[in-house]
C-alpha cells in the first residue's frame, strides 16, 4: 500500500508580507491620528476648564471693585463732580477710573497714576509700585493677573486668597530682574488677561452680540453725548492735553475701550493674537449652551 504524502504550504511570500505590513501600517497610523486628536482635544478642554475658572475669578473682582466705585457717590473728589457738571457724568469717570487702576494689563499702565480728570488722578495700587516695562506684553499681564487674583490690597476685597494654586499651576519668571508668578496651562504658556473696549472687532467676532457701542459704565450716553464739546474731546481722547486719559477713548467709530476683562491662553501654537486663542470671554458666552 502505498502512503500518501502530506504537503507543506509553503510560507509567506515576500508581496503577502508587504501586504500584511503595509496594512498593519495603515491601522497604527490611524489609531496615533485618532490617539493624538483625543489628546489634543483633552488638552484644550483641560485649558478651557482652566481659562474658565480664572475668568469667574476675574469677573468676582471685577464686579468687586465696580460695586464699590459705584457706591462710593458722597465720596467722589469735588474735582471730578466740577469737571463732570455733576454727578451722573462723575460717576461714569469714577468707576471707569477705578477699574483701570485695577486692571492695568500693562507694567506701563500698573507702575503710573491714572488720570481722573484734568488736575485729579488716582496714585498707583501698592501691589504694582515699582513696575517698569519688561517688554513683554504677554508676560506683563500674565504676571499681573496673577497679582491681581492674589492679593487682596488689589481691590481691597475681591475672589481669592492665598497663594493662587487652587486656580491652577503656575511657574516662576522673571521680569526685569524681578521675581514674578503667572498661571501657566496645559501647552505650557503663561495665561495673561487683557482688557477689550465692547465694540471692537476681536471681541464681535470671538462672542456673537457683545459688539455696540454702548458704554455699560454710561448707559446714558452721558460722555460722548456731552455738550461740552472741549471737555467731551478731552473725555474721548481724541485732542487730550497732558496728562491724557483713555477712560473714555474713541477709536475713530465711538466705541468705549476698556469695559471687558478677559482672560486668555495663547493656544496651541504659542503666538498671541491668533484664531487658536482661548479667551475667557467666550467661553462666558457660551457657558449657558454647554461651551460649544
Amino acid at each position: 500500500m502505498t502512503g500518501t504524502k502530506a504537503t507543506r504550504r509553503p510560507g509567506f511570500t515576500l508581496i503577502e508580507l508587504l501586504v500584511v505590513i503595509s496594512i498593519i501600517g495603515v491601522i497604527a497610523a490611524l489609531a496615533g491620528v485618532a490617539l493624538f486628536g483625543t489628546s489634543e482635544s483633552q488638552r484644550r478642554n483641560s485649558v478651557d476648564q482652566q481659562i474658565d475658572k480664572l475668568q469667574k475669578a476675574l469677573d468676582a473682582e471685577y464686579g468687586t471693585v465696580l460695586s464699590k466705585a459705584t457706591a462710593e457717590t458722597n465720596t467722589i473728589p469735588p474735582a471730578v463732580v466740577t469737571y463732570a457738571d455733576g454727578i451722573p457724568r462723575a460717576k461714569c469717570f469714577w468707576a471707569a477710573a477705578n477699574l483701570r487702576r485695577n486692571f492695568p494689563d500693562t507694567f506701563a499702565e500698573a507702575g503710573a497714576p491714572v488720570a481722573v480728570v484734568p488736575g485729579f488722578q488716582l496714585a498707583v495700587l501698592t501691589p504694582f509700585n515699582g513696575l517698569a516695562s519688561a517688554g513683554s506684553a504677554h508676560e506683563e499681564s500674565a504676571a499681573l493677573l496673577y497679582i491681581i487674583l492674589t492679593q487682596k490690597s488689589a481691590s481691597g476685597g475681591g475672589s481669592t486668597a492665598g497663594s493662587g494654586d487652587e486656580l491652577g499651576a503656575t511657574r516662576d519668571v522673571t521680569l526685569n530682574g524681578r521675581p514674578f508668578k503667572v498661571f501657566v496651562d496645559s501647552w505650557g504658556n503663561s495665561i495673561g488677561f487683557r482688557r477689550w473696549e465692547t465694540g471692537s472687532e476681536a471681541v464681535s467676532r470671538a462672542v456673537p452680540g457683545v459688539g455696540n457701542n454702548l458704554d455699560p459704565l454710561d448707559t446714558s450716553n452721558l460722555v460722548f453725548g456731552w455738550a461740552d464739546s472741549a471737555k467731551r474731546s478731552w473725555a474721548s481722547g481724541v485732542t487730550p492735553p497732558a496728562p491724557a486719559c483713555d477712560l473714555f477713548r474713541n477709536w475713530g467709530g465711538g466705541r468705549p475701550m476698556n469695559r471687558m476683562v478677559s482672560v486668555y491662553s495663547p493656544g496651541k501654537d504659542k503666538a498671541v493674537g491668533t484664531a487658536d486663542d482661548q479667551l475667557g470671554i467666550r467661553l462666558k458666552q457660551l457657558g449657558a449652551k454647554g461651551k460649544q
